[in-house]
């Protein structure tokens, strides 16, 4: 058999628990998939399987549960399947041509992750083909290891994958792997960071050098509800309190030093906490322009308002001036410049704002409005501004969190301090979470049930 086909996961997602669900799609992996039946022969305490009982002192009959270890790239088409079994989800159309947003939210008390049938086995023999049902990632490693020029190093996954039961159960023919396949790299990765009342899309880059990263996430499942008339769990449940937790390396210049301390060596009472936003680039440089809308609210009746780019702030502006003055004033400030932005609308509003030119294809700060000297409708008028589509890189995976950490001197590299960073997540009362992954990618919809 071919390595290509042997290194597989086949699967599908569950409408409930234990009911499976025919393959269909196919996730390549690093190494061969083997379900494991789950097996504890010096621990009592422990269930057993059917095989038990032909053991020793096992004359018991037990409940079946079932393994999985898996390895592979991070790639913007497939890591999502990953992430469905491990975290709650969802997806949000971000506009531009197959343009989708997957936002992944560790919480550590919510359990709404999708179960998955996966199927596994020697593709020419039959009697070695197995499906495990009701699979959940149980534990995820994640990252990018130490850069070394010249070459790169992809984001790349380990998860711990387990099922409720498993079964004899023939592989699923004419599964595909979805096209193309785009891996994250490491040395398109960038860390932002600042202190935790900076909101994340406002966070700046680190001035230094991200080495590494990884995440470590887990559930500690267990499985639960065995009563009945099955020889298998019918659901899951906890057996500790989740854990997220992180490691890095950096390098660090005299600018940044101060950005990135021990936040656990802080003088006074308060252990110091920092915001963090890790985000990485697919390995084909696709891109689209941010768009954003600026909308008048309370329909106002007379006034003006302003727009604020990156520090600079555009002249009044007329409650119902055109789109064309919008796009003028915007212009005429010194972070934006002519031609750079495109402004289409009704007078009055909404306006959208495209950022063209030498601002085009790339993410894009949000433009701040002010309408305190509007005038006229049924409240103080306001300017809002929304993002309907991100600007950048089309395949992109960002990690913002909140996070306490130690650091470590560990040598010097090219005229920066490395330091080994270790810590943990706390959730963030923005995000409402510990962790949130949000992956842009090309895939409209995961295959489902």
């Amino acid at each position: 058999m071919s390595e290509a086909i042997f290194n597989i996961l086949q699967l599908a997602q569950q409408v409930d628990d234990t009911t499976a669900n025919a393959a269909n799609v196919i996730m390549p992996l690093d190494a061969g998939v083997v379900i494991d039946a789950d097996r504890a022969p010096l621990n009592p305490d422990e269930d057993y399987g059917e095989n038990a009982a032909a053991q020793p002192s096992r004359g018991s009959y037990g409940v079946k549960a079932a393994s999985i270890s898996a390895s592979g790239g991070v790639r913007a088409e497939d890591f999502p399947e990953i992430l469905e079994m491990h975290a709650a989800g969802g997806i949000t159309p971000t506009g531009g041509a197959g343009a989708y947003l997957w936002t992944y939210d560790f919480d550590l008390t919510s359990d709404t992750k999708k179960r998955y049938s996966i199927e596994g086995g020697a593709v020419d023999d039959v009697n070695d083909q197995w499906r495990a049902v009701g699979c959940l990632v149980d534990t995820l490693d994640w990252g990018f290891e130490t850069l070394s020029a010249p070459g790169n190093a992809p984001w790349n996954f380990n998860a711990t994958i387990e099922a409720l039961y498993r079964e004899k159960n023939a592989l699923t023919a004419g599964q595909v792997a979805p096209n193309p396949l785009e891996t994250f790299e490491g040395h398109m990765t960038s860390l932002y960071e600042g202190p935790v009342g900076t909101a994340f899309d406002s966070l700046g880059e680190l001035t230094g050098t991200l080495v590494s990263i990884r995440f470590n996430s887990a559930l500690s499942l267990a499985r639960r509800k065995y009563g009945g008339t099955t020889d298998y769990a019918a659901a899951w449940g906890q057996s500790a309190r989740k854990t997220i937790n992180f490691t890095a390396e950096l390098g660090i210049n005299a600018t940044s030093l101060a950005d990135v301390l021990d936040v656990y060596e802080t003088a006074g009472s308060l252990m110091t906490e920092r915001r963090w936003r890790v985000r990485t680039r697919g390995s084909r440089l696709t891109t689209q322009s941010e768009i954003q809308v600026v909308t008048l609210n309370e329909t106002p009746t007379g006034g003006t308002f302003t727009l604020s780019f990156e520090g600079a702030t555009t002249i009044a502006t007329a409650f119902d001036a055109t789109a064309g003055t919008v796009q003028t004033n915007l212009r005429a400030l010194s972070t934006i410049g002519s031609p750079n932005v495109t402004v289409a609308g009704s007078a009055g509003g909404p306006y959208t704002v495209t950022f063209a030119s030498a601002l085009a294809n790339q993410p894009q700060l949000l433009i701040v409005g002010n309408g305190t000297l509007l005038t006229g409708g049924g409240s103080q008028p306001t300017v809002t501004v929304t993002r309907s589509q991100a600007g950048g890189q089309l395949k992109q995976l960002t990690h913002d969190f909140r996070c306490r950490f130690n650091t470590v001197n560990i040598g010097n590299r090219d005229g920066e301090r490395i330091f080994t960073v270790e810590g943990i997540l706390v959730k963030d009362p923005t995000l409402v979470t510990d962790l949130r992954v949000a992956v842009l990618n090309g895939v409209a919809t995961l295959p489902s049930v």
